[in-house]
């Protein structure tokens, strides 16, 4: 492995450690979003027990829940951009309104 795919894969490994800390810090402190992925965790949990009792079950009913489980993650990954997005924006847009009132107005 050269030296420049070993950068390039700690750089990109880095920058996805920070999203998702930022987004779960954030989410830790919003209700509304805690409780929004507290019921997709249940989601994706039930999802997970169902494929395994369908293994046992029928083939054709695992492979169905498999979809689903497969679009319960995109959702999931959505979900977790989409707040990024908010939290990125809310900051943002915070800072923006608390340096204008922190301005003076310039003395002519």
């Amino acid at each position: 492995m050269s030296i420049l795919e070993f950068l390039s894969t700690a750089i990109v490994f880095g920058i996805v450690a920070l999203f998702i800390t930022f987004v779960v810090k954030n989410i830790r402190r919003s209700i509304k979003f805690k409780l929004y992925f507290k019921s997709l965790i249940k989601v994706g949990i039930t999802l997970i027990a169902l494929m395994f009792v369908s293994g046992v079950i029928s083939k054709d009913i695992n492979i169905f829940i498999s979809l689903m489980f497969v679009y319960y993650l995109k959702v999931l990954y959505f979900s977790t951009l989409l707040s990024f997005v908010y939290f990125v924006g809310r900051n943002i847009f915070t800072s923006i309104r608390t340096n204008k009132k922190n301005m003076k107005p310039n003395a002519i």
